[in-house]
């Protein structure tokens, strides 16, 4: 089921997702990102925290981004962020699964492990256990991904908790330049 769902990921030409992460410490930081993934060709999604939406678009070598409402700008020197493509990719050639249940309209759920150092090469924090639940529908598309571990924040260990929902499967617009 896992290398179905590896083969089929890597097939994709295009896919939405949400991705909704919870980071907990003292008190608990939501942040969402949905976007669209066109692979080769670029990405563009929302981030949205603490009540702030930006938009962001990186296409055809260029990253633009804008906080909403507002005007486009473009960066010279954009941050790298974990693309969601490899990031997939890693955790579904990496993840040691230790249960199988099905889950709704012949769906099943993985769940399983993360080793240290292929949740870094994932884009991940590490350094901790990481526990991954994968649901992968009878055609082999992920669904969703869910992703659990810890991370030092401003030198207190955080319990992180990322769930992500990937939809439209070889089905979204095209990412273009913003005008």
């Amino acid at each position: 089921m896992l290398s179905t769902a590896e083969r089929t990921t890597a097939s994709l030409h295009s896919y939405a997702f949400v991705a909704r992460t919870v980071v907990s410490s003292r008190s608990a930081s939501r942040t969402t990102v949905a976007g669209r993934v066109v692979v080769g060709r670029g990405l563009a999604y929302t981030l949205t925290t603490a009540g702030h939406r930006t938009q962001v678009v990186r296409a055809r070598g260029a990253t633009f981004v804008r906080a909403v409402p507002g005007h486009w700008r473009r960066l010279a020197h954009p941050h790298l962020v974990a693309a969601p493509t490899p990031t997939l990719l890693a955790v579904l050639r990496g993840m040691t699964v230790s249960h199988l249940a099905a889950a709704a309209h012949g769906a099943t759920t993985l769940t399983g492990r993360l080793a240290p150092a292929t949740a870094r090469a994932a884009g991940l924090p590490g350094d901790h256990p990481t526990t991954v639940a994968v649901v992968v529908d009878a055609a082999g598309h992920v669904r969703s991904l869910t992703i659990h571990t810890s991370a030092a924040v401003s030198g207190r260990l955080a319990r992180v908790a990322v769930r992500t929902t990937f939809l439209r499967f070889n089905a979204v617009p095209a990412i273009r330049r913003p005008a």
